[in-house]
């Protein structure tokens, strides 16, 4: 999914967040984590060609063998409530909130590999399959 899309999903779920907790910091967190996790995407791009070009990431097919993506990562969602439930910091509780609204737009967007999907998103699991792109992407 484009960051377009994310954010035009994410935009209502945090005035949702906002109405809910009627705070600024931890909604606008919330708004930026679940648009912005993809940033991991530019890591996976620079691992892939040694450079960055702008045009050619943008047209979302670079992905070669492997898909490293580490802040998609269900493991670091637990740190985070982790980290939340020890300090009771609304920001972070904010951060692991949007980071998992991001999965659930991805999964809808992505319905038809729903299934290699929720797979996808654990760390773990992508080390034990090498990070290789074919077990969870068809194309």
């Amino acid at each position: 999914m484009m960051p377009l899309s994310h954010l035009m999903w994410a935009l209502p779920a945090a005035l949702l967040y906002f109405l809910i907790t009627q705070e600024v910091y931890s909604s606008f967190a919330f708004l930026l984590t679940a648009v912005f996790i993809d940033i991991d995407h530019v890591l996976d791009y620079i691992l892939a060609y040694g450079k960055f070009d702008i045009k050619y990431f943008l047209r979302g097919r670079w992905f070669k063998k492997k898909l490293y993506v580490i802040f998609h990562s269900y493991e670091l969602v637990l740190i985070l409530l982790f980290v939340y439930f020890q300090t009771n910091n609304s920001l972070v509780l904010a951060i692991a909130l949007g980071i998992t609204y991001h999965f659930i737009t991805d999964m809808v967007y992505y319905k038809s590999e729903l299934k290699k999907k929720i797979l996808f998103y654990s760390l773990i699991y992508r080390m034990s399959q090498k990070f290789e792109k074919k077990v969870f992407c068809s194309g």
